[in-house]
């Protein structure tokens, strides 16, 4: 057997828990706040521009794979970037969006033989990053601990939960017609340099079934380069 290929098969292990590795938000009620108010003061807490290194899991069907990712994210002219590698230095893959255009680029042929997936990851990372602000005209559900903000498509809905103490993003949902085919959750915010980026985010993809979690190790604003 190559040694790549064997390198490629150690990155692979069994995913022993499934349970989400970041602290839950206490339920709290929105009190007397607005929905635009919650909505105006989100935004005013989101960087549109910034690098950030973190680390990312894939799994996928009982088994995962680890590695260090180079993150960069521009909102104002909607690009991202996030070149993977793991520990031992093996890339393991690219993805690179602008607009509405994707292009991944993987290193490994589980990836590679795979176009549809390595489209759906370059995709939910787009879900992930772009649009976390959901439009004035989105319609608008008070629960007991959140606002559900549900911004509907032709092809579908996304609905935004805001909750926690400071009544920030905690998840988006995506569908298709009536199915649920994404679900992203975001973690322990944390400030720096006048902003807030969550340390923790869980993805679920129920269309390839697989679930990416990405912790942020360091992040590096735009005003401090």
């Amino acid at each position: 057997m190559k040694p790549s290929v064997l390198i490629l098969l150690s990155a692979f292990v069994f995913a022993g828990c499934t349970s989400v590795p970041f602290k839950t938000v206490p339920q709290i009620a929105p009190g007397t706040n607005s929905a635009e108010t919650v909505r105006a003061a989100f935004a005013c807490t989101q960087d549109s521009n910034y690098e950030a290194l973190q680390s990312v899991v894939f799994q996928m069907f009982g088994r995962k794979m680890t590695g260090l990712g180079y993150f960069s994210v521009d909102t104002e002219t909607s690009t991202f970037a996030l070149s993977c590698m793991t520990p031992m230095g093996m890339k393991l893959f690219d993805i690179q969006g602008q607009g509405d255009a994707v292009k991944a680029v993987f290193a490994l042929p589980q990836f590679g033989q795979k176009e549809n997936l390595a489209r759906a990851v370059g995709l939910d990372l787009k879900r992930t990053y772009f649009n976390n602000i959901p439009s004035e005209s989105a319609e608008i559900r008070r629960e007991k601990h959140r606002f559900i903000f549900v911004q509907r498509q032709a092809d579908g809905r996304t609905e935004y939960d805001f909750g926690g103490p400071e009544q920030f993003l905690l998840e988006k949902r995506f569908y298709e017609g009536r199915k649920l085919v994404c679900r992203i959750r975001y973690y322990e915010y944390e400030p720096q340099d006048g902003f807030f980026y969550p340390r923790g985010i869980v993805l679920d993809n129920r269309k390839y079934h697989y679930r990416l979690i990405l912790r942020l190790k360091s992040v590096y604003p735009a005003s401090a380069k």
